[in-house]
């Protein structure tokens, strides 16, 4: 009886690793990691800065848009002619249910041109302050009233008094917005030293 034959398996050689897509694994692996790093730099460079925004009416004033807080904003009105009263050459009260209160034109605090300079045929915003009490600001028209973001003029241009910043409206326009205090009180006060310069 023939014995039987035991066959080995055949061992293969082990391949060695081809240094080649080892290199190319290694290159892949690092430039995934770079992408995630990218893109968590990305994320964290694209994040919104703290935005301050807030309600304003939207107003034309002559070749300008303008915008005035809500916060300082009262009421609005057209005046009828016998409710405006002169106050010396060039300053003009407004008789708002008994009250007389100064009118303020925008035009003049921010240099508009072609804008309304009577009274009686444009529209008064009357505006609240801190330090000044209550005022009427002559405005030609009020466009829209909405939600803007204030961007700083200090930052980008520089310091404007009467303005607190300026906003991109929805059409690309830039407006900018009324420091409502800060103009009613300059404008209150130059009109007292013209007040007393006229009578001396």
């Amino acid at each position: 009886m023939a014995a039987p034959v035991v066959t080995q398996p055949k061992i293969e050689p082990k391949a060695e690793p081809d240094d080649g897509a080892a290199d190319a694994a290694a290159a892949l692996l690092a430039v995934n990691r770079r992408r995630r790093s990218i893109r968590r730099w990305v994320a964290i460079a694209t994040l919104p800065l703290t935005l301050a925004i807030s309600d304003g009416m939207v107003v034309n004033v002559g070749d300008q848009t303008l915008v005035v807080p809500l916060a300082n904003v009262v009421e609005s009105l057209r005046p009828e002619p016998h409710e405006v009263q002169g106050l010396g050459a060039s300053r003009s009260m407004i008789n708002v249910r008994g009250r007389f209160i100064p009118v303020i034109s925008l035009a003049h605090s921010v240099g508009a041109a072609q804008a309304v300079s009577d009274p009686r045929e444009a529209v008064l915003i009357v505006v609240e302050t801190e330090g000044a009490g209550r005022a009427a600001l002559m405005v030609d028209a009020i466009c829209d009233q909405r939600q803007v973001v204030i961007k700083s003029l200090d930052t980008h241009y520089r310091s404007v008094e009467g303005v607190a910043g300026a906003t991109i409206l929805g059409d690309g326009r830039v407006a900018l917005i009324i420091d409502v205090d800060g103009l009613v009180s300059r404008s209150l006060s130059s009109a007292s030293s013209a007040a007393m310069a006229e009578a001396a």
